[in-house]
């Protein structure tokens, strides 16, 4: 189909609900699918009540030092091979993380059991939450 090429993320990934079509679109631009000047109908489906349609037309910055190309783009996306690149653990580990997050849930002045060990370099994750529940995050070196 058509379309098949722009729901892979969703088949690798699951759904993300809002952001589905975006993920979906990143997905397109990192394997080299979107091409300058190429069309991109986007349409965003929600629970009945409403839904969004655009269309996207990729063209070559004109002359700008830093900006954003579809090749620049895809080469920092990599999507596919980060997402080959995942981590496979049993179900139970899913398991204890939801119970890490419900013994968490509502609690002020506390920092999350897990630590950042398992995340990839870059990634941004809750380091506290503190009395008046305000998030305080932190990020992975990129350089680990």
């Amino acid at each position: 189909s058509a379309v098949a090429p722009a729901c892979a993320a969703g088949q690798l990934i699951g759904n993300t609900y809002t952001a589905s079509l975006y993920m979906n679109l990143a997905y397109l631009v990192s394997s080299g699918r979107v091409a300058e000047g190429e069309r991109v109908l986007c349409f965003s489906y929600g629970s009945g009540a409403l839904a969004s349609m655009f269309e996207l037309r990729p063209r070559a910055p004109a002359d700008q030092p830093r900006a954003f190309t579809l090749a620049g783009m895809a080469a920092r996306l990599r999507m596919a091979e980060r997402l080959e690149a995942r981590e496979k653990v049993a179900p139970e580990y899913l398991d204890e993380a939801m119970d890490l997050r419900t013994a968490a849930h509502g609690r002020r002045n506390h920092a999350p059991a897990a630590g950042p060990e398992r995340l990839w370099p870059g990634a941004w994750f809750l380091a506290e939450v503190d009395g008046a529940f305000r998030r305080v995050y932190h990020r992975k070196p990129l350089d680990v």
